[in-house]
């Protein structure tokens, strides 16, 4: 998209932080709300995106080697079951991040007039 950044799989521009597909970020409480115990109503219009679950487990940087079944319902419901979606990166996310930033902050800075 016009005007965003693009690094690693993510784009950000205009206050947003999203996957290349589009996906923005769920919180873990709002996603265990969501998909544990049973599906609710708002799972089900999250899961109308092809690529939601990718994107959230991109988001918390869960990995995965087999091909997502159906949707990746169960896979996300398990990944939350056994802890692996997380509030914070990995620190080798958090310096890649870091990094990131500091490029573009740097890179858009004004010369005084």
């Amino acid at each position: 998209m016009a005007g965003d950044m693009l690094r690693g799989g993510f784009c950000s521009g205009y206050g947003r932080f999203r996957t290349n597909n589009d996906g923005e970020r769920v919180s873990v409480p709002r996603l265990k709300a969501t998909f544990l115990s049973k599906l609710t109503p708002e799972g089900k219009q999250m899961l109308r995106s092809p690529s939601f679950v990718q994107d959230q487990l991109q988001h918390y940087d869960v990995e995965y080697t087999e091909p997502l079944s159906w949707n990746g319902t169960l896979f996300l419901k398990k990944a939350l079951q056994a802890g692996k979606v997380t509030y914070y990166p990995t620190l080798s996310s958090l310096s890649q991040l870091e990094k990131v930033v500091l490029e573009y902050t740097t890179s858009q800075r004004v010369s005084p007039r």
